[in-house]
């Protein structure tokens, strides 16, 4: 594994040679919701760089404007420091992937193909965007993010995994328990002021793999099925029994889906 400092990430997997595949983690969590992926897609013949944003898992938290355009910024600072100079494979599940889309919009000559894992284009509703502030009051007042956690974690997992994989339930939380409270409310802050994707989306005219768990009560299947249909060159894939961390819950799934895509590109 190599590791680097560069911009805003101090904690980075970088796995593999070969293609670049680059993933991006979803709000509170940290590159190891990718470890596996990482594991078995770097073992077929790829690079797989998987960074921590700042302020989660063990990357410090830097000043800076809390949006998804500054965390696209920092991701091919990242591949700058890294000397990936060939355009990338870029994904990222639910947060990761509004910051896939900013990227497209920023450096789409630099991607040669897009994930979206449990992922939406659609901004938040008003209401949605006053729920996430008022997170952040409650976690800063709190001084952790545990009150938000307690109320994500069902709704991050599907209805299989909180019934039969304890293992994941606590993985997950503990990820979550250890994300820096100010962090976390800059994350926030910038998910509640994204833009609207919809009309980008017939523009990304690259492969594009859209997955999503079947028991995804955030990203729904129907929904993520609506941004396949979008986009010009995009395959859909269902992850059975997963909710909305499919990389976490149904692993091997998740892999052979990516690797079969993968394949087809190369």
């Amino acid at each position: 594994m190599r590791s680097t400092d560069a911009s805003a990430f101090d904690h980075v997997s970088d796995l593999g040679q070969g293609p670049v595949v680059v993933m991006l983690h979803a709000l509170l969590l940290d590159h190891t919701m990718f470890d596996q992926q990482s594991q078995a897609i770097a073992s077929q013949g790829y690079r797989v760089i998987t960074p921590s944003y700042a302020g989660h898992g063990k990357s410090k938290r830097v000043d800076g404007p809390p949006t998804v355009a500054a965390m696209a910024d920092q991701v091919f600072g990242l591949m700058d420091a890294l000397g990936v100079e060939e355009p990338v494979v870029l994904g990222g599940l639910s947060m990761g992937g509004y910051v896939t889309f900013a990227a497209w919009e920023r450096y789409r000559q630099r991607i040669r193909s897009i994930l979206l894992m449990d992922t939406r284009a659609v901004p938040d509703t008003a209401e949605e965007a006053a729920n996430r502030h008022r997170a952040c009051d409650l976690i800063l007042k709190a001084g952790s993010v545990g009150p938000l956690a307690a109320t994500m974690l069902p709704r991050l997992l599907g209805k299989t995994t909180i019934g039969h994989k304890p293992n994941v339930w606590r993985q997950v939380s503990g990820i979550l328990d250890s994300t820096d409270v100010h962090a976390a409310c800059d994350a926030l802050k910038a998910l509640a002021a994204r833009p609207d994707r919809r009309p980008m989306l017939a523009e990304i005219d690259v492969p594009s793999l859209v997955l999503v768990g079947e028991e995804d009560l955030i990203s729904t299947p129907a929904e993520m099925r609506e941004i396949a249909a979008a986009l010009p060159r995009a395959s859909f894939e269902v992850i059975e029994k997963a909710g909305h961390l499919a990389s976490v819950e149904k692993p091997e799934d998740v892999n052979r889906t990516i690797l079969r895509f993968l394949g087809h590109l190369n």
